[in-house]
């Protein structure tokens, strides 16, 4: 027969090793919770949105006057651009012209499904069409270069 403090040396190795594994199970359900937390919130933000902010055409920089013309200010919202921009963040944005040249790594504003959607260049076949892609993305588009409406030509990070 065992002594009783063989005994419980045994016990208390057996029940460290439960514990080790009910403590890495916890983490793991924990890691996987937050996972798909973030990859939910992702989805529902698929494209990023732009809305309308008024224009503003000058600003009074101390002494300076800065004089945007032909420039649009479109608040961003969604995080398929993120870290590029998020919502919240304004976009300055030119009116695209189709005797502008498109080239992969531009942003560009375009048509989707009768929303404004905001998003880069990954591959140009100027004139005809562009594929495009959010940065936080795996989706493309491929768009005809007639259906973009802006070039992103700036951000503000607000």
């Amino acid at each position: 027969m065992k002594k009783p403090q063989k005994r419980i040396v045994d016990f208390l190795h057996r029940t460290e090793k439960i514990w080790l594994l009910i403590g890495i199970f916890l983490v793991v359900l924990l890691a996987l919770q937050v996972y798909n937390r973030l990859d939910n919130d992702l989805r529902l933000y698929n494209d990023v949105q732009v809305n309308h902010v008024p224009d503003l055409k000058v600003y009074k920089l101390g002494e300076e006057t800065l004089q945007l013309t032909n420039i649009h200010f479109r608040e961003a919202e969604g995080t398929s651009m993120f870290p590029t921009y998020a919502t919240g963040n304004t976009l300055l944005l030119r009116p695209y012209n189709i005797s502008t040249e498109l080239y992969e790594g531009q942003i560009v504003v375009f048509n989707l499904n009768n929303e404004l959607v905001g998003h880069r260049i990954t591959y140009s076949s100027y004139p005809d069409f562009v594929i495009t892609s959010g940065d936080n993305s795996y989706e493309t588009q491929k768009i005809e270069c007639d259906k973009i409406e802006y070039i992103v030509v700036g951000i503000l990070y607000t």
